[in-house]
């Protein structure tokens, strides 16, 4: 295997060897988009969002992670929260967190005071 050696051993590298044709390279990032598969799968079954963003820096693994993910979604979504499911990958990578990070900020900031929270109770 190309990752013999290999120190550090970062994700990076993985994808390199795995685009060289390393079969261990492709087989731990196979193992991956399925753990990550069934991860996404627990999520929908319990929230049943509409959609669903993956990004990162695990993007760059491409059909070696995300077909295993895909199968694995399709194998642990309860029937009936499928169908309406959208799978979005963020091809932005790394930069998308600061994105929604930003959003986060600016949307507290310029929140409306109607909008905002009500204490549960009043003082006494």
């Amino acid at each position: 295997t190309a990752l013999a050696g290999v120190e550090p051993l970062t994700f990076d590298a993985v994808v390199e060897a795995a685009q060289a044709g390393d079969a261990l390279a492709r087989r731990l990032l196979s193992e991956s988009g399925r753990w990550l598969g069934v991860g996404i799968a627990t999520l929908v079954n319990i929230l049943n969002p509409q959609m669903v963003i993956v990004g990162g820096e695990g993007v760059r693994a491409g059909d070696w992670r995300f077909a295993p993910m895909r199968e694995a979604l399709n194998a642990h979504v309860f029937n009936g929260l499928a169908e309406d499911l959208q799978i979005v990958i963020e091809p932005s990578g790394d930069e998308a967190w600061a994105r929604g990070a930003a959003c986060v900020v600016l949307s507290a900031l310029f929140r409306s005071p109607v909008h905002q929270d009500m204490p549960l109770s009043l003082p006494v």
